[in-house]
């Protein structure tokens, strides 16, 4: 995969911006298309660099460019370039899924240990045994929250790296 310079991609986008501008009014399906093959590979490789999945970064590149279509007529090129204003919907929608996913394996772990405390078959477990899984979840909980805060941090570093 060949990278472009910043130049390059201004260059890109003042080529294709007047194709852009007249497709999205007329029909906006092959304005989507456009940016798509003009502009997909980088898009993906921002997706990935974030999220560091290829599932994942595939997930968000297809829910930006459904953000993208949604949104095709508010583009002001007196407001942003192009390519910025791809590249910070992009953007802000990996960050958005890197946080539901991590939301979701934290929700799936807590809620496995829950299923040991209350589940069928949990009286079979002595108080100690019960305090000690309590504990455990506690400082499951704990250890969650530390991994949040520095999966936050992790993302808005990343993030920071594409504005």
């Amino acid at each position: 995969m060949a990278y472009l310079s910043h130049l390059e991609y201004m260059a890109k986008t003042d080529t294709i911006l007047p194709q852009f501008l007249k497709l999205r009014n007329e029909t906006p399906e092959l304005a989507l298309k456009l940016l798509m093959d003009y502009y997909g590979d980088t898009m993906y490789g921002v997706t990935l660099r974030i999220l560091d999945e290829k599932s994942l970064a595939d997930d968000a590149l297809q829910e930006g460019f459904v953000k993208i279509w949604k949104n095709i007529t508010e583009f002001n090129p007196e407001i942003a370039s192009l390519f910025t204003w791809m590249l910070t919907i992009i953007r802000n929608t990996a960050i958005d899924v890197a946080r539901k996913e991590k939301n979701r394996k934290i929700i799936v772990t807590y809620g496995h240990a829950n299923a040991f405390l209350s589940g069928p078959g949990s009286g079979i477990f002595t108080a100690e045994r019960k305090a000690e899984a309590n504990d455990a979840r506690q400082n499951e909980e704990q250890l969650f929250e530390r991994i949040d805060a520095y999966e936050s941090e992790r993302i808005s570093r990343k993030a920071d790296n594409f504005s």
